[in-house]
């Protein structure tokens, strides 16, 4: 089984209604987690998904710009495709969101992925509306939750080489 169906998995057991409520899992060397409002049969509705590995040693400049290159370019399914918006290298710090992004009307709304350096990426749904920019709920299918689950652990553990 991969990671991906595994992780859906362990979701679904754990609520398969309304209320909301977090769920982390370890899955060999990393850590997974979603803060979600609500599961379905075959969708979820979510607050963030993320994933951390501790690595023993601070990734190099060009490992960090791979991985970095690695999740932009894969990570194309989410509806709008993802391009990286500000790095800082010297943290090993960086931020991707959608372009384009959905505008409907005065409202702008995108999905964030950051990248801290202990290797966590987290995603979330932002909106813009009004100059002020917010986290918003965000619905994936399981399958392309699946899908960005096995996409970013295999990125992530494939850095380990590089």
């Amino acid at each position: 089984m991969q990671v991906g169906s595994w992780f859906v998995q362990e979701l679904k057991k754990a609520s398969p209604g309304e209320g909301g409520s977090s769920l982390t899992r370890q899955w060999r060397t990393v850590v997974l987690g979603a803060r979600y409002r609500e599961l379905e049969k075959l969708s979820g509705e979510f607050e963030e998904w993320w994933l951390r590995k501790s690595l023993p040693e601070p990734l190099s400049e060009a490992a960090f710009a791979a991985l970095l290159n690695e999740l932009e370019r894969r990570i194309t399914y989410l509806g709008e495709p993802l391009a990286l918006v500000e790095s800082d290298q010297v943290q090993r710090k960086a931020l991707l969101r959608s372009r384009p992004p959905l505008m409907e009307g005065e409202e702008v709304a995108f999905f964030q992925l950051t990248v801290s350096p202990e290797i966590r990426v987290v995603l979330h749904r932002m909106r813009n509306r009004n100059r002020k920019t917010e986290k918003i709920p965000f619905v994936l299918s399981y399958s392309v939750l699946e899908r960005l689950v096995n996409d970013v652990v295999e990125i992530v553990g494939g850095i380990e080489t590089q």
